[in-house]
C-alpha cells in the first residue's frame, strides 16, 4: 500500500495530473498499478473548505505498461489542485471470487 501525493507541477502534469479549472478527466500513471482485479485506488481531490471535487476511480487499466488508471471528478479542479491517492495491491494468491 501506498500513499501520493501529486501536484500541478511539472512532475506531476507528467504522470497525468494537469488540472485547469475545464477537464473534468485524468489517466494518471503509477507503476504499482498492476491490474484491475487486484488494485485497488481511492482518490481525493482537497479544496479548501473541506469540500472536494467529487472525484472518484473510473477505470483501471489491465494492460502492464504503463500502468495507469483513470479519475472522472463531478468539478473540474482549478489551477493548483493536488490529487492524493492511494495504492492499494492484494497479493497474487487472492482473487475476488
Amino acid at each position: 500500500m501506498k500513499r501520493v501525493t501529486l501536484f500541478d507541477e511539472p512532475a506531476g502534469n507528467a504522470l497525468g495530473w494537469n488540472p485547469d479549472g475545464v477537464k473534468t478527466s485524468f489517466t494518471i500513471i503509477d507503476p504499482d498499478v498492476t491490474n484491475s482485479i487486484q488494485t485497488f485506488v481511492n482518490v481525493l481531490v482537497p479544496r479548501m473548505p473541506p469540500a472536494t471535487f467529487g472525484c472518484e476511480v473510473a477505470f483501471i487499466f489491465n494492460q502492464p505498461t504503463p500502468q495507469r488508471f483513470s479519475i472522472l471528478c463531478e468539478t473540474a479542479p482549478g489551477e493548483n489542485a493536488e490529487l492524493q491517492y492511494m495504492v492499494t495491491n492484494l497479493p497474487p494468491h487472492i482473487n475476488e471470487n
